[in-house]
């Protein structure tokens, strides 16, 4: 499969010298760069990573990542400098770098055609503190169809900030902010409108303080946005363009809103303070850039690219006291920060600046200016580069050399290998030319006794045919004879035949005659006999059955007494605070006494209509959902796919279950254990409630009682942590659905009022009831019903055991 070369370009926009670094030819090869840099942002850093594809295949698909230092925050991604834009997901993260991936795939539509290129703009929120360093790099894979896929690891680089971070000393200080934004200001505005500017900072940091409180109020909030607004209406030069709208929208939002919605709006108005924050930001510096004059910041001083090209230090360049100014950071040489002499050129310079470019010095290493520092590095690096470049020719050289040695030793062997294979041919060829000629004489032999033996062949049938023939005639001839004989004796035989037959047909006929006139008589004699014995047995069949008719009605009373009598206990017992309980094989059971209830609900069709049924004799229910643990003693595998021995188990089909009961009733040797009907499980799960819940009809109580999506973190949980029912059954909302015993019916019109369950129908779909972990709360009401087929399996579906009594 044949490679794909791939060339990669990376470049910054320094935003202080406006223009790209690196020596790029971006600004050459895409003029409009710049145009679109200043629309977005032209007061930030931009990376832009340019891919070229120099041969004729279409990449048609290609991902970036992206590895930066920790003062590097990469926020968005732009293709080719238009509106196709793309959220970064950040794969990894440690103390000192960020792992970025931007990945698009071709149904996007933009890949890379033949000797084309893409440019992908990286937006950077850059923290300048202290001078940090930033690293970047970046590796990826870009993919052709018919060519093998291309992996791209390209080597770190280093640039140092020159722009100050205005975020960073807002954050600190808004009144430092302040003081640091009317130095930039004044050459661009009056005193009084930096003054009336610089004065809302502090406005916007408690604003934004408020806004990150625990909770905040709707009239607090509109009047501290009125009282910014008229603050920067004072100033519309400044404010008009980018801060006044923000202001406005967030104002008019706010009038609209209800108290109880600010909650939900939260979020909003912590975006408006970020980007309230970022505005004064862009004006501040953005001003200054405009004026091509960067005054030094108040804390932190950071060396102007404009002065970096500085020759010596002017001897009349003081400040107001007295003291000489570095041309470079622009500060004060005092005794702090005394001046240095450039070991090469000669340049003056504070000990300030030599820390933003380079680490502490050696001892005895003599203190170098910036660009002399800058050239040394350069030097010794080429010089690396030149060791570098001269070894790898030298291992180049010495494995060509391996390579072409290799390469002869190979040729050897297959000449070799060849004239082997050619003797071997021609020997083979040799036999088989022999074979071939020995063939040829064996098949020729052959063919000529069977010339012979089919000649003596045809001449032997001649002679037996003719023979049969003659044969034939003879046997013909002989057959006739007989065939006379035979007739004659024939005829004779059937006349003899006919007349005894006559005889014989005569005296069965008058003995049949007798027989008819003596059975007629006997049966007769018998008719009479069974019709008196009939009336005899009917006589005694008619006492008998008024006899138990008496009897089973003294039964039937005596019965209707008895269950009056164990109702009249049961709902004793329902009254109790502690229900009966029964464990079996490690499944602990609640007993459910008999009783009545309203089934349905008039909130969808499938639960309609609402109507009175009657659960006649108690029963026992599992207290939770079968668990993995049960499931797994009575079945020996577990097909959950949240595992663990108190979860409730999933993924089974209503066949797996019916399997389950099966067994456990095989185990105890017993008929007793069953899913329960539809009409039970909402009788237990109601537990004598009318409400929505069994807890009542406000559902956001419902984290208390159940695991559903908006607290199950999308999974089953062990059963028995939430709130049981007033009857002591667990997570009977949420956590899983459980099947039930009855076919699906679209309603409830014609079901049986008993509490049975309802099977048949024109649905081979079954019930399930009590909603599970990824559903919302109006899906886990008590009469809410659904369906599937009896055969799916999903990590939302289980079911609890009935045992009769």
């Amino acid at each position: 499969m044949p490679s794909h070369p791939i060339a990669i370009t990376r470049t910054i926009y320094d935003p202080a010298l406006k223009n790209f670094v690196f020596d790029s030819p971006e600004g050459r090869a895409m003029p409009n760069i710049r145009q679109w840099i200043d629309k977005q942002n032209p007061v930030i850093y931009w990376y832009i990573l340019r891919v070229d594809n120099p041969s004729e295949l279409l990449l048609d698909q290609w991902a970036i990542e992206l590895y930066t230092h920790q003062a590097l925050n990469i926020t968005d991604a732009y293709i080719d400098g238009i509106d196709r834009r793309f959220e970064l997901k950040k794969r990894e993260r440690d103390p000192w770098s960020d792992k970025y991936v931007l990945s698009i795939p071709k149904q996007l539509g933009i890949p890379i055609v033949g000797r084309g290129t893409r440019r992908i703009f990286f937006k950077v929120d850059v923290n300048c503190r202290e001078g940090l360093m930033h690293e970047y790099g970046i590796s990826g894979k870009f993919i052709a169809q018919g060519v093998e896929v291309v992996d791209v690891r390209e080597k770190m680089f280093r640039y140092s900030c020159k722009v100050g971070e205005f975020r960073q000393i807002f954050d600190n200080n808004p009144d430092e902010a302040s003081i640091y934004a009317e130095k930039r200001l004044s050459t661009r505005y009056s005193s009084n409108s930096v003054l009336v500017f610089t004065n809302s900072f502090r406005m916007i940091h408690d604003l934004c303080k408020y806004c990150n409180s625990g909770s905040i109020g709707k009239d607090d909030l509109l009047y501290k946005l009125h009282l910014l607004h008229s603050n920067f209406e004072k100033v519309p030069e400044i404010a008009d363009k980018r801060i006044n709208p923000l202001l406005n929208d967030g104002i008019k939002v706010l009038t609209i809103l209800d108290e109880g919605n600010m909650s939900e709006f939260k979020s909003r108005y912590l975006r408006l303070c970020d980007s309230l924050v970022e505005q004064l930001h862009i004006e501040v510096l953005g001003a200054n850039l405009k004026d091509n004059k960067v005054g030094p910041p108040l804390a932190n001083p950071l060396p102007s690219p404009e002065n970096q090209n500085t020759g010596s230090m002017k001897e009349g360049s003081k400040a107001d006291n007295g003291k000489r100014e570095c041309p470079l950071c622009m500060n004060l040489i005092d005794s702090s920060n005394r001046s240095l002499l450039c070991g090469k050129c000669g340049v003056h310079f504070c000990q300030i600046c030599e820390s933003w470019f380079r680490e502490e010095r050696k001892r005895g290493e003599r203190p170098l200016c910036e660009n002399c520092f800058t050239a040394e590095k350069e030097r010794l690096r080429r010089q690396i580069e030149e060791e570098r470049i001269r070894k790898e020719k030298e291992e180049q050289e010495r494995l060509r050399k391996l390579g072409e040695e290799e390469r002869i030793r190979k040729e050897k062997e297959v000449q070799d290998r060849l004239r082997k294979q050619r003797e071997e041919e021609r020997i083979r060829k040799e036999k088989e030319e022999q074979e071939r000629l020995k063939k040829q004489r064996e098949e020729e032999r052959i063919r000529k006794e069977k010339e012979v033996q089919e000649r003596l062949k045809k001449q032997g049938e001649e002679e037996r045919i003719r023979k049969e023939k003659e044969e034939a005639a003879r046997n013909i001839e002989e057959i006739k004879r007989k065939a006379q004989e035979e007739a004659d004796r024939r005829k004779e035989k059937e006349e003899q035949g006919r007349l005894k037959k006559q005889r014989e047909e005569e005296r069965i006929r008058k003995e049949k005659e007798v027989q008819d006139r003596l059975r007629k008589q006997r049966e007769e004699e018998k008719i009479k006999k069974e019709k008196e014995e009939q009336d005899r047995l009917r006589k005694q069949r008619e006492e008998e059955r008024i006899r138990k008719e008496k009897e089973e009605l003294e039964r039937l009373k005596k019965q209707k007494a008895d269950e009056a009598e164990k109702l009249r206990k049961q709902r004793e017992a329902l009254t109790s605070e502690d229900p009966k309980t029964l464990t079996s094989r490690g499944i602990e059971f609640v007993q459910v006494p008999a009783g009545d209830f309203m089934m349905g609900s008039n909130e969808y069709n499938t639960e309609q209509p609402v109507r009175k049924v009657t659960i006649r004799k108690p029963f026992f229910l599992s207290k939770y959902p079968v668990t993995q643990k049960q499931w797994k003693a009575v079945i020996g595998s577990n097909p959950s796919k949240f595992k663990g021995d108190d979860l409730p188990v999933e993924r089974v089909s209503l066949n797996d279950v019916q399997e389950f009961v099966r067994k456990l009733n095989g185990m105890e040797g017993t008929d007793k254990y069953r899913l329960p009907s539809e009409a039970e499980w909402e009788y237990a799960c109601r537990a004598g409630t009318t409400t929505r819940y069994y807890f009542g009809d406000d559902e956001s109580k419902l984290g208390d009682y159940a695991w559903y999506r908006d607290n199950s973190n999308q999974k089953t949980h062990p059963v028995g942590q939430k709130k049981p029912n007033p009857w002591g059954l667990y997570d009977m909302h949420g956590n899983v659905w459980e099947w039930c015993q009855d076919g699906w019916h679209d309603n409830y019109n014609g079901a049986p009022s008993d509490g049975s369950p309802w099977e048949g129908g024109n649905s081979s779909r079954r019930v399930l009831r009590g909603g599970c972990w990824s559903y919302y709360a109006r899906r886990c009401r008590s009469a809410l019903r659904y369906n599937l087929g009896p055969g799916v399996r999903s990590s939302c579906i289980g079911f609890r055991v009935l045992r009769k009594l």
